[in-house]
C-alpha cells in the first residue's frame, strides 16, 4: 500500500515552477507519479474491489507494476476504472475459453495471436491481453489521439493507431495487419452503429479468424426492433444482440463456436 504523505506547507509552487507545457498540465516527477493517490488506490482502499472480476485484476503478479510504473499514471486515474477492468476481464474469459476450443482443432502458439481492440480507449482490455500474452502483439485503434497513453512505453506489444472507423483507411489498416498472424476481433461497450462496423469487419476480412463482441446500447434506428418489442415484450436490447448474433450465424463459418 502507498503510504500518503501530506505537506504542512501552504505555499504553492509558482506557474513556472510546475507547468512547462501550453497545455496547462502540470508536471510531475516520476516519483510523484508514483506516490500520488490515484482512482485505482481509491478501488483497492473503498471496497470497489470485493467484485470477482476486480479481484483478479488485483490478484496478478504485474499488478505490482502497474503501481509502481510511472507510465501507468494517468492509465490509474481513469474515470470508471473499476467498470472497466470487470468488463475487460469477462471479455479476457471468452478469449481464453475459445482459444482453449480452437487448440483442439489446431496448433496455435502465443506469438501468432493478433488482437485488435476496436474504439480501445484508453485500452484497459489491451493493457490486460499485453500481461496475460506477452508473445502477442495488440493494435488499439481509436479516433481520440489527444489520449495520454504513456502506458504504452512500458507495454511493447501494445500498439495504438489513431484511426476513426468512418475513415476508409480503417478496415484497410485492420486487413493488412490481420494478414501478419490469427487475428482477433475485440469490440468491448460498443455503442449502436459501431457493432456492426466490428462484424462488417469479421465478415469481410479473410484472415479475421475470431469475434468478441459486447454491444452497448440498442441502436434506436433499428424501429422494427422496436415494434417487434412491443409485440413481443422483448427487451430492445436483448432483440439488439440477437440480430447481431444471426449476422455472425449466417455469415462465413470460421469459428468452431457460437455460443
Amino acid at each position: 500500500k502507498y503510504i500518503i504523505q501530506m505537506s504542512n506547507s501552504t505555499e504553492r509552487p509558482s506557474k513556472e515552477e510546475r507547468v512547462t507545457d501550453i497545455s496547462g498540465r502540470i508536471q510531475r516527477t516520476d516519483e510523484e507519479k508514483v506516490r500520488t493517490w490515484r482512482r485505482l488506490d481509491f478501488i483497492i482502499e473503498n471496497g470497489d474491489a470485493n467484485h470477482p472480476y476486480v479481484k483478479k485484476w488485483l490478484s496478478m503478479p504485474w499488478m505490482a507494476k502497474i503501481r509502481s510504473d510511472p507510465n501507468f499514471y494517468t492509465w490509474r486515474n481513469l474515470t470508471g476504472l473499476s467498470k472497466e477492468m470487470t468488463e475487460s476481464y469477462s471479455a479476457f474469459k471468452q478469449i481464453k475459453r475459445l482459444l482453449k476450443l480452437i487448440r483442439q482443432h489446431r496448433t496455435l502458439e502465443e506469438e501468432d495471436l493478433v488482437f485488435f481492440d476496436i474504439c480501445s480507449g484508453k485500452g484497459v482490455l489491451s493493457t490486460l491481453l499485453s500481461f496475460m500474452f506477452p508473445k502477442c502483439q495488440i493494435y488499439m485503434l481509436d479516433k481520440n489521439g489527444k489520449m495520454n497513453n504513456d502506458h504504452l512505453l512500458s507495454q511493447p506489444n501494445v500498439h495504438f493507431e489513431k484511426l476513426n472507423v468512418k475513415d476508409p483507411k480503417f478496415k484497410a489498416y485492420v486487413a493488412e495487419k490481420a494478414k501478419t498472424g490469427f487475428s482477433i476481433l475485440l469490440g468491448i461497450h460498443l455503442c449502436g452503429f459501431l457493432s456492426e462496423v466490428l462484424l462488417d469487419l469479421y465478415n469481410t476480412i479473410e484472415e479475421a479468424q475470431v469475434v468478441v463482441l459486447s454491444p452497448c446500447c440498442f441502436n434506436s434506428k433499428r424501429l422494427h426492433l422496436l415494434e417487434e418489442a412491443r409485440l413481443t415484450s422483448w427487451a430492445p436490447y436483448n432483440l439488439w444482440t440477437r440480430e447481431l448474433f444471426t449476422r455472425i450465424l449466417f455469415s462465413r463459418q470460421k469459428c468452431f463456436d457460437t455460443t
